[in-house]
């Protein structure tokens, strides 16, 4: 059988004589260090525990650690590009960097995972544990492969400034263990968790739900390595993302926001909250030139369906989901509330609001994306933002200027028709500004 090339060369780099026999020797003196400082009795349950956190820390952080290093090394050393142009697909690329920058972090948790599960066999008393060893047992490996593919996700989504040291490592590191921290919580609550309606053992549904995101994030490392090889795809896995998220997050409100709230309502609160977030999310990270929104219209046009997908950022392929969740939750009778708003008036009838108001700051982002010379960008958006968003508004406010504080954040206001009528009509400004900007744009480059 071939081994994986991309592996192969990962193997090559990480692993040498001096790593496999010093690092197990290591670990090993350190549970012993634990075994023989314990108190009478208990060394072998003290050891047993050292090895699980040194399993964890060693398969968790120090994996993460190493996945983030070995993309931030390759950019700047400038050997990404010319693994770029080479004939390896991308999951080719993809489980042979995740698993082959990370084998001796595995290395090292799986001779602190062998200690750890001879120790209690060696010690065990004959009393169930409160947790089940296989449950921490496969719980360290799932969020491992999370937060690694996190992390290296987070890699190649940054811009490509020059600005790849040590410190981007530790920060995206940290991002990808915070990112598992809710699901590891799970593992230490005795409380069973209720998920559409049914009765879940908190530590096997912990176990299950970081296993799941853990294949969602190799999945999106995955295809994200198509855009850097530059395979066209279409966004049936970004959809596919928000639709298990959507009914992931759901499961949770069932019975628990509001009174009687239904399946479907839970559905689509939950979807609409995924999906502007992923929206507005997405917009941000994602290529927003000029030229590439006049190939997409092209594409349009001349009824090229396929190629329209292809090109189709993520951003415009979950907006019209939050369209259709927002019209939804909009037109229903009750008065449902959605966590998390900024007043305590924003109920679902002003969630297509948030959604055209969300779609405003889109389209200000890409008027200023759509610069002849656009430079920081996202920092120059940013701060707009926050002048329309707070400083305006505060200031208005404390001035007495209530009506014009309601005009900058229509959804104070209280109604629904004069809310709409004004983010429909802020919307329709910001976006006729970007649209004259990227004419003038495409002009100056060689005409529309």
């Amino acid at each position: 059988m071939r081994l994986n090339p991309e592996f192969r060369r990962n193997l090559t780099l990480e692993i040498n004589l001096h790593r496999l026999v010093a690092l197990p020797i290591v670990l090993f003196l350190a549970c012993s260090l634990a075994y023989i400082l314990a108190h009478e009795g208990g060394g072998l349950n003290v050891a047993g525990w050292t090895a699980f956190w040194l399993f964890a820390a060693c398969a968790i952080v120090g994996g993460t650690q190493l996945a983030c290093a070995s993309m931030l090394d390759e950019m700047r050393e400038k050997t990404w590009d010319s693994q770029r142009l080479s004939a390896l697909s991308p999951w080719t690329l993809a489980w042979g960097k995740l698993f082959g920058s990370t084998v001796l972090a595995w290395y090292g948790g799986a001779v602190c995972l062998l200690i750890f599960v001879v120790s209690r066999l060696v010690d065990f008393n004959g009393s169930p544990p409160e947790i089940p060893v296989i449950v921490l047992c496969l719980a360290v490996p799932g969020a491992a492969v999370l937060m690694h593919a996190v992390g290296m996700l987070a890699c190649l989504l940054i811009p490509r400034s020059g600005q790849r040291n040590t410190s981007n490592v530790i920060a995206l590191s940290l991002f990808a263990l915070f990112a598992g921290w809710p699901l590891g919580t799970g593992l230490m609550n005795h409380n069973p968790v209720f998920w559409w309606g049914v009765s879940w053992n908190a530590p096997w549904f912990s176990v299950i739900s970081c296993w799941l995101f853990a294949a969602w994030a190799v999945t999106g490392l995955y295809r994200r390595l198509f855009v850097e090889l530059q395979v066209r795809t279409v966004p049936v896995v970004w959809i596919g993302w928000a639709a298990f998220l959507s009914i992931y997050l759901a499961g949770f409100a069932v019975g628990q926001f509001g009174s009687g709230m239904t399946a479907g309502a839970a559905l689509a609160s939950g979807g609409f909250v995924v999906t502007l977030c992923m929206t507005y999310v997405s917009a941000w990270v994602e290529k927003r030139d000029a030229i590439t929104v006049r190939r997409l219209l092209l594409r349009y046009r001349n009824g090229e369906w396929r190629r329209t997908l292809e090109e189709m950022p993520c951003w415009l392929a979950t907006a019209p989901l939050v369209l259709l969740f927002s019209l939804y939750l909009s037109m229903r009778s009750g008065g449902l509330s959605l966590p998390g708003m900024m007043a305590e008036h924003m109920t679902s009838a002003m969630a297509l609001v948030a959604a055209l108001m969300a779609l405003r700051d889109i389209a200000l982002l890409h008027y200023f994306s759509f610069s002849r010379n656009a430079r920081n960008v996202e920092m120059t958006a940013i701060i707009y933002l926050l002048v329309l968003y707070w400083i305006l508004p505060a200031i208005c406010s404390a001035v007495g200027l209530e009506m014009v504080s309601h005009l900058l954040l229509p959804y104070q206001s209280g109604s629904l028709t004069f809310a709409l009528v004004v983010s429909i009509t802020q919307l329709g400004i910001v976006g006729w500004m970007a649209h004259r900007r990227w004419r003038e744009h495409i002009s100056a480059v060689g005409g529309a």
